[in-house]
């Protein structure tokens, strides 16, 4: 813990007027000089109790937790203090995790009330995906008189674990609609061999074969039938983890950042749409991940995508792959059976957006 003082804007104007009280009363009686003594006094007895009121404040680490970057979370903090007359009040806390510079105002306590310890409900937000270990607390406060600030820093460990931001697909079907499998199924949502599973929110660019117009002019928005087959292939899609650019000044892939978010919406998409999903990972520490359509196994991907990291290289694609591929500056050759999502090319700003929508916000539901 770090305690530091500074004036505020208020006590420095108090030392201005008193020391100029002072030099201007200099030839004139000395009972004048009086309101300045009284100032000076003023201010070091501030300075006194601020530095005494802060004495023995601790903060104690949040609980660990599972966020999504890019995201504004609660979580609380427990404050105890061991004050017997006189104990910190009107305390304002700005946390701040590694990946940011500057704290942010996350919460805020009147007083303890007489109470040796008090829990906190801050606002929180981790930038980047991964795992944070360390969280920067600044607890300050000008009380009392408001001539000084007294600020206390902490560093606290913590177990956070920020899954990668899931952004919004557009026009998905529309691309997949050339490979000879996704055409069959369309197909088949057309002539209706496909089992009416149930009725949900419409999404961006979903074939209007699907749609369900009574309930859609009763709600007033798009509402589709969601059809199940069992005839429906798993969806396989591909991460890969090379890269050929160096990483930025905060050692941070931009690009394969963007691919991560990626491939983590067209899983959680797939699983909406009650997909099984098999996904791959091409990288360092490859794996492979069966994904069924239910919130926990899509959960469990989110985690491993949570702290994926990019390896140098060029990337050479097996013979067997197929089905949806994602990535960064990929050579790729055109396959029938393959899709390639690649970040730096144009066409997948068409069809990928890192903003989220609210109606897409809804979770997947447990199968």
């Amino acid at each position: 813990m770090r305690r530091e003082v500074r004036w505020t804007a208020l006590g420095r104007n108090v030392l201005l007027l008193a020391l100029s009280g002072a030099v201007l009363t200099l030839p004139l009686p000395r009972s004048l000089a009086l309101a300045s003594v009284l100032a000076l006094f003023a201010l070091g007895v501030s300075l006194a109790l601020a530095w005494w009121s802060s004495r023995r404040l601790l903060v104690h680490p949040p609980a660990p937790r599972t966020i999504t970057a890019g995201q504004s979370f609660q979580f609380e903090l427990e404050l105890e203090q061991e004050a017997r007359w006189l104990a910190a009040r009107e305390l304002v806390i700005g946390v701040t995790t590694a990946s940011a510079v500057q704290p942010r105002a996350a919460g805020f306590v009147a007083d303890f009330d007489g109470a040796r310890r008090v829990r906190v409900a801050c606002q929180g937000r981790v930038a980047r995906r991964g795992r944070a270990r360390q969280l920067s607390v600044l607890v300050s406060t000008t009380q009392p008189l408001g001539l000084f600030e007294v600020s206390l820093r902490y560093e606290l460990p913590i177990d956070w674990l920020a899954l990668p931001a899931l952004g919004t697909l557009r026009a998905l079907d529309e691309r997949l609609a050339s490979a000879p499998r996704r055409h069959d199924q369309a197909r088949r949502t057309v002539r209706g061999d496909d089992e009416f599973y149930a009725l949900r929110d419409g999404r961006e660019g979903e074939s209007m074969h699907l749609v369900h117009w009574r309930s859609t002019a009763r709600r007033s928005k798009p509402v589709v039938r969601e059809l199940r087959s069992e005839e429906a292939p798993p969806v396989c899609v591909t991460l890969v983890g090379a890269v050929a650019s160096a990483p930025g000044a905060d050692g941070v892939h931009p690009r394969f950042e963007r691919a991560v978010s990626l491939s983590a919406t067209l899983v959680e998409h797939y699983a909406r749409e009650r997909r099984h999903v098999r996904f791959r990972f091409a990288g360092a520490t490859p794996f492979e991940l069966e994904v069924h359509p239910e919130r926990r196994a899509v959960a469990a991907l989110l985690a491993r995508l949570a702290e994926v990291q990019p390896g140098r290289g060029v990337w050479s694609a097996p013979r067997e792959l197929r089905g949806i591929v994602v990535g960064a500056g990929l050579s790729l050759t055109p396959r029938r059976d393959v899709l390639l999502l690649d970040v730096e090319r144009p066409e997948t700003v068409r069809v990928f957006s890192l903003h989220r929508r609210r109606a897409a916000a809804v979770g997947v539901g447990s199968a």
